[in-house]
Formats: structure tokens, C-alpha cells, sequence
């Protein structure tokens, strides 16, 4: 079964196949069990794909990427990982 989703951001379509019987399993949580246990083989970002289906929500790996870096560029301007900080561990 082929499964998509639209990035939030940029509106990129990205997609992943899996095997229709074991995602609806997933899906119902009759597994109890973490999409990366579900699907150890798959990319992060073919497994993000899989969760949008019940979040109604994805980045595509750019986008991702965009803000990941954005985040570390903001942290190291507030000092956030500076010595004293209360984030220190």
C-alpha cells in the first residue's frame, strides 16, 4: 500500500510503501509498538511518513533540515549551551 503525505511548508508530496496489513495494525495500535520497532529498515523520513498518516502533519526532509539548523543558530546566539546555563548538564 502506498501511503503519502504533503509537507506543511514547501508542499512537497512524498511517499512510502508498506505492507497494507501490518499499517492497519500499527494504525489501530493493536501492536503496541513504536513505528521505528514496526518498521525498523525504513528511513526516519519514511517513517515520518507513516505517522502523518494519524498526526495530519509533515516536514519533508528539507524542511526539516531548515529548522533543525535554525534552531541550532538560534540556540547559539541566546548562549544556550553556555557554561551556567540552566540547561548544563
Amino acid at each position: 500500500m502506498r501511503l503519502t503525505a504533503v509537507c506543511q511548508v514547501c508542499g512537497v508530496h512524498d511517499g512510502v510503501d508498506v505492507a497494507e496489513r501490518k499499517y492497519r495494525r500499527w494504525l489501530a495500535g493493536v501492536t503496541g509498538l513504536y513505528v521505528q520497532e514496526v518498521w525498523p529498515r525504513l528511513s526516519n523520513q519514511e517513517r515520518e511518513i507513516i505517522i502523518a498518516q494519524r498526526t495530519n502533519y509533515y516536514l519533508c526532509q528539507k524542511e526539516w533540515d531548515e529548522m533543525a539548523q535554525q534552531m541550532e543558530e538560534e540556540e547559539a546566539e541566546e548562549g544556550f549551551w553556555d557554561e551556567g546555563s540552566p540547561y548544563e548538564m
